[in-house]
Parts: structure tokens; C-alpha cells; sequence
């Protein structure tokens, strides 16, 4: 059940609105597939870049049928030609799309290897991006090298810490380490990003029902890994933890949403 009460009112425009981003979103991708296709097929940076901005367009497009609003604060804190590791919170499915209108330039997801088997998405998300088995400790460490990889090439980096969608959404899940080592070995800066209301608009447990609203992303000032050694991660890790779930409860007035360790 979701901790924010809904009206039979929205309940209805909710059910409306998943039935025309599922109409919407299959015949997209339907349309675009051949594109795909073509980019996926023939590798190259310049391809997978404009692979890139298709979902680009694609994100743009959902959250626009489903009346939903993304409000960025920070961007100035980006500095143009710079290669990041975004490492935001992750409550929703709409996370990815609401990523592709928050972050500029081309970047990479790292994404669970479960996506792969979502028709015509998963073919393209496994060749794009990087995907994982986490729970294989070998798969994760491979899939950390290939971001490794990414970032030498001056690619940002998307990884969401937490791992996963947490099952209770008023908690703001333990951190895992790898995106912070990776961040201190490649001596790339860190950019800790708040996504908030994502569940709210497209809550897990209700059936795939997307409400209308607002989501704010807060992207915070990036942290820099020069200095780091890689017995600093626990420190970073905690930092950037405490850092997003200040900037979270704010938002989130109730009494079960509380920092876990």
C-alpha cells in the first residue's frame, strides 16, 4: 500500500495513464527499432551516442503523455566536457527515464541484467549500457571494469547505489561500495543526486499505476576522488548516503521514513 493516500479520482486518471504509456512506449519503440537496429549494429562512440539521445527522447516523451513534470535543481554544478559518476537513489522504474532529462551529454547506465528480457528495450539496453548479475560477486566485478573502461574513454557513468528498487520505499537502502571505488580508482568525481517523488508518481507496489505529478532531482555539487585512497570508500560511501536522505526527508513527511545502515 502507498503511504500517500489517493482519491478514486486519481485512481482512474492513474489507470488511464499507464494504459497510454503502455500504448505509447510499445509503439515507440516498435517505430524506433530499426534505428536501434542500425546504431546497435554498426559500433561505434557516434552511434551509441545518438542511441543515446533517442532514449533521450523516448524519456522525454513518457513522462510527457503521462503529465509528469521533472524539476532539476543544480545543473550548474556540471561542468561541460567533465566525466562524472552519478550515483542517485533508486525507488521507482521511472528513475532511468527521469535520468535521461536530468543529466546532459551522453552518459552510461549500469542496470540489472533482468532488464535484457524486456522486449525490444532489452536489446538495446544490453548492447548501450552495462548490465549485471548482482547476485554473482565475478559478474559485478566485471561489470565495474567495464565502467572503468567507459570512464577512460571520458563517458560518465549512471550507478545507483542502492543496488536495487528497495521493497520498502520509506527507507533510503544501505549503499554499496563499488561505485565509490570505482569513483576513487579512476580518480573521477562523484555527483550525488536526490530523485524525489519518483515513487510517488509510479509507485511498485500498486501495479504499474503512474500518477501524474511532479518529480524534483536535486544534483549536488560533485565530490572530488584526487585526494582518495581506496580506505577512504567507506567514508565517501556514508557521506554521499547522509547527503541524499537529508535531502530526501524533507520531502517525504512521515513518520516511517528513516535512515537505515
Amino acid at each position: 500500500m502507498s503511504y500517500w493516500p489517493r482519491t478514486p479520482l486519481e485512481i482512474f486518471w492513474a489507470r488511464i495513464c499507464s494504459i497510454w504509456l503502455a500504448v505509447s512506449l510499445s509503439t515507440f519503440k516498435l517505430l524506433a527499432f530499426p534505428i536501434y537496429y542500425y546504431l546497435l549494429s554498426v559500433r561505434s562512440r557516434k552511434n551509441d551516442d545518438r542511441a543515446h539521445h533517442l532514449n533521450r527522447i523516448w524519456a522525454k516523451t513518457i513522462l510527457m503523455i503521462c503529465g509528469i513534470r521533472v524539476i532539476v535543481h543544480g545543473r550548474h554544478h556540471l561542468k561541460p566536457g567533465q566525466t562524472y559518476i552519478f550515483v542517485p537513489n533508486h525507488n521507482s522504474y521511472l528513475d532511468i527515464p527521469v535520468c535521461y532529462l536530468a543529466f546532459p551529454g551522453s552518459f552510461r547506465f549500469i542496470g540489472k541484467k533482468e532488464l535484457n528480457k524486456v522486449p525490444l528495450f532489452g536489446w538495446m539496453y544490453e548492447r548501450l549500457y552495462i548490465t549485471v548479475n548482482r547476485a554473482s560477486r565475478m559478474d559485478s566485478y566485471r561489470s565495474l571494469m567495464r565502467a572503468a573502461e567507459k570512464l577512460r574513454e571520458e563517458i560518465s557513468m549512471v550507478i545507483f547505489p542502492e543496488g536495487t528498487i528497495a521493497a520498502n520505499k520509506k527507507v533510503l537502502s544501505p549503499f554499496k561500495e563499488g561505485a565509490f571505488r570505482l569513483a576513487i580508482e579512476t580518480k573521477t568525481p562523484i555527483i550525488p543526486v536526490s530523485l524525489i517523488f519518483t515513487d510517488r508518481v509510479l509507485p511498485e507496489n500498486q501495479n504499474f499505476k503512474v500518477y501524474p505529478g511532479k518529480i524534483v532531482v536535486h544534483i549536488h555539487e560533485p565530490i572530488s576522488t584526487e585526494a582518495l585512497l581506496d580506505s577512504d570508500a567507506l567514508d565517501l560511501k556514508n557521506k554521499v548516503h547522509h547527503l541524499i536522505f537529508d535531502t530526501l526527508a524533507p520531502y517525504y513527511n512521515h513518520e516511517d521514513y528513516r535512515r537505515t545502515h
